[in-house]
């Protein structure tokens, strides 16, 4: 179990484990929902799913191990944290899910706290996410849209947040309340785990290959595909293609031929080809059949692994030329994702259709905004240095946490 104790990367350390032939991984966001209806509902039934779905994962695998990415640490456990209730979650998770080794990366307080603050100030600008209405952007389109990008805006003028200083100050004090805790978070876990081991948070960023295959020794597993091993997976820019998904409404069902009426019919004066009709067996007390497919842009290699949204397949589109200020950002390409669940209902043309309107309407309005919200999150939001003042209110209330977590971190038997 690898634990995010503060601003740890928890989606790289997940999508790297993922990828290992010898590691069953579940979602961080299934897991997620485990730990608080366990805690907080006195539910054990979604941690039982995982069990078995791990159970059956060992069948076809008889050698993998289990490895869990704990994502929601401090939202979800309860404070204090050697509280029963964390305990008895903890000790579920050993025994149903076979964890006996925890990973517990230490990041510095100082980058923790700049790190910490950056993240609430971006959630009070949005939280990432483009602007309604911006370049025409929204999260629900018709399909009738995809015929044209129309005109982008230059909102370069976007206003600039401001913060007055004893906000500042009140969302220092909020930090400093458990995100220092983490001798108490140490612990807990070692209370529960015969091994926990400590390491650096700065040894994943120095050389994450090197971190990657320590962590496999220890946790008797080999780390043989390094293909994202350096791919930026929590920078800047992969925050707005994580929290800028759409969806795009087929309607209840496509006509037939051009000359019907309802959502296609709006399609074909788009100059959008319509869908193939498509009838679904129900009874009279059911809903109408809705048609819509969920998508998202994302890192081709990122996109079929990562599950915490759900399943994701690529789709055929000629998003390159215009997403190319993004592919620049991430270092990586851009693919086009469609929800396996909404794809199966498409055929190949019809994806083929879909993603053509999409790189023609909504990736250039992607492009614009990312441009636009990048540049104002690097130069308004986020800082580069923490604030004269801030870190004392942290350092504070954390200081005595963090010189006991060092004294632990001396002993070899204690380190990665």
């Amino acid at each position: 179990m690898v634990v995010n104790t503060g601003r740890a990367a928890s989606r790289a350390f997940y999508i790297n484990l993922k990828i290992q032939p010898d590691v069953i991984v579940p979602s961080r966001h299934s897991f997620d929902r485990a730990v608080k209806l366990f805690i907080k509902m006195r539910s054990g039934a979604a941690l039982g799913r995982i069990a078995r779905w791990y159970r059956e994962q060992l069948r076809d695998r008889p050698e993998a191990v289990m490895g869990i990415v704990f994502h929601s640490v401090r939202p979800n456990l309860r404070c204090p944290y050697h509280s029963r209730r964390n305990v008895a979650f903890l000790s579920a998770v050993r025994d149903l899910l076979d964890v006996d080794t925890v990973f517990f990366p230490v990041r510095e307080p100082r980058t923790l706290f700049l790190s910490e603050l950056n993240r609430r100030m971006a959630k009070k600008v949005h939280d990432w996410s483009f602007p309604k209405g911006m370049n025409g952007w929204k999260r629900r389109w018709w399909l009738s849209e995809l015929a044209c990008p129309g005109p982008l805006q230059d909102a370069s003028a976007y206003p600039r947040p401001w913060v007055s200083e004893a906000a500042l100050q009140k969302l220092s004090q909020k930090i400093s309340v458990r995100t220092g805790k983490v001798f108490s978070l140490y612990e807990l876990f070692s209370s529960v785990f015969d091994r926990v081991l400590i390491f650096d948070y700065e040894e994943f960023i120095e050389d994450p290959a090197a971190l990657f295959a320590k962590m496999g020794e220890r946790g008797n597993f080999c780390f043989t595909d390094r293909s994202l091993v350096h791919t930026r997976l929590n920078s800047l820019a992969n925050r707005f293609l994580i929290y800028n998904p759409f969806e795009i409404n087929l309607g209840r069902w496509s006509p037939q031929t051009p000359e019907s009426v309802g959502p296609g019919g709006w399609a074909r004066k788009a100059g959008v080809k319509p869908f193939a009709r498509r009838r679904r067996a129900v009874s009279s007390r059911c809903k109408p059949f809705r048609r819509r497919c969920r998508c998202r842009f994302e890192i081709p290699e990122v996109l079929t692994v990562c599950e915490d949204w759900g399943e994701y397949q690529q789709v055929p589109a000629d998003c390159a030329s215009r997403l190319k200020s993004v592919s620049e950002a991430l270092g990586s390409h851009v693919a086009l994702g469609v929800r396996e669940a909404d794809a199966l209902h498409l055929s190949g043309e019809e994806l083929d259709l879909l993603g053509s309107g999409v790189s023609r309407s909504i990736a250039p309005r992607f492009a614009a905004n990312f441009q636009i919200m990048n540049r104002f999150y690097r130069e308004h939001v986020h800082f580069e240095a923490v604030p004269d003042g801030l870190f004392d209110i942290f350092w504070s209330a954390s200081r005595k946490e963090y010189e006991n977590i060092w004294e632990v971190k001396r002993c070899a038997d204690n380190r990665l």
